[in-house]
């Protein structure tokens, strides 16, 4: 997986500063840029989606992140997404994981479902997500133990609704669980393996 990553980093760092690449949704084209960015301990790749031909220099038409690692060699947050295109639509896929004393670290999976209108627009249509934002055990005042330790009073169903609540607007997307959140883990997963097949092939 480590070189999976480095190959990944050092590729994406290269198309950075090559030509955009183009792609056709919906009758409009866009210019597809891949940015590498290391700085303050946080490094990784993000893609970027302008009108093609727009000045690169000014907010994009939508930012997805293709990988990130944040934290010391002791403790790393890391995430890797990808995406894949579907008719009129961008579907998103990203994977959260802790290596070592990470605790505060998100854990987790996401998808995001984008659509591109006649008129050129983007918009984000549906997200659903399973997301810990730390280690179980480690912050017993919030609402998380209670995905795992049914709530019994009115105040922990409460704490409980108020955790999802701030992870679906933190991320963006609907909070599932039980079979639901093992269909989006096995979706995500299958997203980022054929992402890594085709960066060998």
């Amino acid at each position: 997986m480590r070189n999976v990553i480095l190959f990944f980093l050092v590729s994406t760092f290269l198309l950075a500063f090559g030509t955009p690449k183009q792609i056709e949704i919906n009758h409009h084209t866009f210019d597809l840029v891949q940015e590498y960015y290391n700085e303050y301990g946080e490094r990784g790749v993000s893609l970027k989606f302008y009108a093609h031909g727009a000045n690169k220099e000014k907010l994009p038409m939508l930012a997805l992140s293709l990988m990130n690692s944040t934290g010391a060699c002791s403790g790393k947050s890391i995430q890797d997404g990808t995406y894949e295109i579907n008719g009129t639509k961008i579907i998103y896929y990203s994977h959260w994981e802790r290596k070592g004393n990470a605790g505060d670290a998100p854990e987790g999976d996401l998808i995001q479902t984008y659509k591109v209108y006649q008129n050129g627009t983007i918009t984000r249509v549906s997200g659903e997500l399973y997301i810990e934002d730390h280690v179980r055990g480690n912050n017993s005042s919030d609402g998380m133990q209670y995905l795992f330790d049914a709530p019994k009073t009115t105040e922990e169903e409460k704490a409980l609704k108020d955790y999802i609540k701030s992870i679906e607007r933190r991320f963006g997307g609907e909070f599932v669980r039980g079979k639901e959140a093992e269909a989006l883990k096995k979706r995500v997963r299958d997203a980022l393996a054929r992402k890594h097949k085709k960066l060998w092939q």
